[in-house]
């Protein structure tokens, strides 16, 4: 295979900042691998890590302007692809993602959270190579380019140079959801909840069932306190995306809102059953087990974390021997 043209010219000037990129992953081999791969096109690994929210940071500082993102069988892709979309710089920032082969079945979703370049795992030269020449030229020009930029204004602090690039974007059929969804995140963050609203109502009318936006959309719902209508939302994208994943989280959130503990405990049996966050999903839905006297379950479910179990008993045994004040008389 010949090796594609490197991504730094002599006679161009680069319409990145700095040609860093982050990457989320569990792995030291990944990003060994990943170091080397990306020095060779003068790109340079700033940090490796298991942490979404380090990745966010890094980011919203301006230190990283691509994410590559692994996917394993206990934290996967998809998981990823959602965090970012919560924050809006994040959200259209570019994201290379790696796939298992037991997670092909959630490629439809992943092709809508965003626009991420899908390279197939096990991970190897001749795949990563020109998944990743193809991201970094993609976004080299119009109109992610300007998507790019509009990040870079507020990141300087130009909030409304920013606002207003976003705006425009949003009419462009091939930028429209990604700015949609940032621009949807930083009204939201303004207390403009009837516009950010709006903006994806909108775009979900050009793009419908785009799982992204749909995902943002019942976000917005449920902090807004409409937990019903964030339910139907997702209940409907599950359908859509032939019983993906990505949207359980936020179902067992809107279930929860709802007040629908039963409903949220089957949610996270389903995750469990899959595979998803075993170590998080099994504690939380031990959690809610145990609130519903359900204590049994509770045990079964954790029983190859001791640990976790025996903490869980003694915050309840601990909660249960508060004093109780008597009310003023």
């Amino acid at each position: 295979m010949r090796e594609p043209t490197p991504l730094s010219f002599a006679n161009k000037k680069s319409t990145w900042p700095r040609q860093t990129a982050i990457v989320v992953s569990e792995s030291p081999n990944v990003h060994m691998l990943l170091r080397e791969l990306l020095r060779s096109y003068q790109w340079t690994v700033i940090d490796s890590t298991a942490s979404v929210e380090r990745v966010v940071a890094a980011l919203r500082s301006g230190q990283a302007f691509l994410v590559i993102a692994d996917d394993t069988l206990q934290v996967p892709l998809v998981r990823h692809l959602r965090h970012m979309l919560a924050d809006p710089v994040a959200a259209v920032t570019p994201v290379l993602g790696f796939l298992l082969e037991s997670h092909k079945h959630e490629t439809l979703a992943i092709q809508h959270l965003g626009r991420p370049q899908i390279v197939d795992k096990p991970l190897t030269p001749s795949k990563f190579v020109p998944g990743f020449v193809n991201l970094v030229r993609t976004w080299e020009k119009e109109p992610f380019v300007s998507l790019r930029r509009a990040n870079y204004q507020f990141l300087s602090g130009n909030d409304g140079v920013g606002l207003k690039m976003l705006l425009k974007l949003t009419e462009h059929e091939d930028t429209n959801r990604l700015a949609a969804a940032a621009l949807a995140l930083h009204l939201r963050r303004l207390g403009k909840i009837k516009q950010a609203e709006a903006v994806l109502l909108a775009c979900l009318k050009k793009t419908p069932r785009d799982l992204g936006t749909m995902t943002a959309l019942a976000d917005l719902y449920m902090h807004a306190a409409m937990p019903k209508l964030a339910h139907r939302l997702l209940t409907g994208a599950r359908a859509a995306y032939n019983q993906s994943m990505a949207m359980l989280p936020d179902m067992v959130q809107a279930s929860l809102l709802m007040g629908n503990v039963d409903d949220a405990i089957a949610i996270l049996y389903i995750m469990l059953k899959g595979g998803s966050m075993e170590a998080e999903t099994s504690e939380f839905l031990s959690r809610l087990l145990f609130a519903e006297g359900r204590e049994g379950e509770a045990e079964r479910v954790l029983s190859n974390n001791k640990y976790a179990l025996k903490r869980i008993q003694t915050g309840w045994s601990a909660a249960e021997a508060l004093p109780v004040t008597p009310a003023a008389g």
